[in-house]
């Protein structure tokens, strides 16, 4: 059976997933944003095609993606609760842990970090997920294909293959450290970084301040800071400074 949507989109898309050609990771910048759904039966994957630079700039407002229509999500069959996550691996793919990167979805914003240190944040973390991410997304020759890679971006990889995304993805080093967001629930973002140069460094993350995500069963949803609006108050003292300004110019003049 199918899943089925648990929302029709009201939203258009905002941003549309790039033509496929496999998740970048490791770019210095412009690896790309995904978008997984697992269960016990497989997992959905999405390129959203939006960058780590495009994400963190001040032109960023927000995407907007109803996936029911991509194929690889018309694959996607029912399991147990799905879970779904956003998450990008950022980084130069020098020795230096500094230079790793990763923004993910959290449900809450106070990750523990007693057991994650700079060599299970690249290893195991860091390297094995990003290769997961990138085989689930690369076309696989008729072959051999285990999966369903599409030009819309989206796969469907099942369990036991390569691109699966089991519960290990949800999961930052240990348990509790969930990226995994039960559908219909939003999410924060977090930036997780590499820290220094000593392996056993303990990692630091820090909430992406007014960055959200959710997914509701059908429509995916980023949105990024909104720009305070002055306060009436405000617009009065910005009038009556250049009223001010005015009056020295008029003076010196006369």
């Amino acid at each position: 059976m199918k899943i089925k949507s648990l929302a029709a989109a009201a939203l258009a898309v905002v941003a549309v997933s790039q033509a496929h050609a496999g998740i970048a990771v490791m770019t210095n910048g412009n690896s790309e944003l995904f978008f997984v759904l697992g269960n016990d039966k497989g997992s959905f994957l999405l390129d959203t095609g939006v960058t780590v630079n495009a994400l963190k700039s001040a032109s960023f407002s927000s995407y907007v993606q109803n996936v029911t229509n991509l194929v690889g999500f018309s694959s996607f069959v029912a399991g147990s609760t799905p879970q779904w996550a956003l998450a990008v691996f950022d980084g130069t793919g020098t020795t230096g842990y500094s230079n790793v990167e990763l923004i993910s979805t959290r449900a809450t914003t106070t990750p523990t970090l007693a057991s994650i240190n700079n060599t299970t944040f690249k290893g195991s973390v860091f390297n094995n997920t990003g290769l997961i991410a990138q085989t689930a997304s690369n076309q696989l020759d008729s072959a051999t294909s285990d999966h369903i890679a599409v030009a819309d971006g989206s796969s469907f990889n099942a369990v036991g293959t390569a691109g699966y995304f089991g519960s290990n993805f949800f999961a930052i080093g240990q348990a509790s450290n969930q990226i995994g967001n039960a559908v219909g629930t939003s999410s924060t973002l977090l930036d997780w970084k590499g820290n220094g140069t000593n392996s056993l460094t303990k990692v630091t993350t820090a909430t992406l301040t007014g960055y959200s995500a959710s997914f509701d069963g059908s429509t995916l949803s980023i949105s990024a800071p909104v720009a305070a609006i002055p306060e009436p108050g405000s617009y009065a003292m910005l009038a009556a400074g250049l009223a001010a300004v005015g009056f020295v110019v008029r003076r010196r003049r006369a």
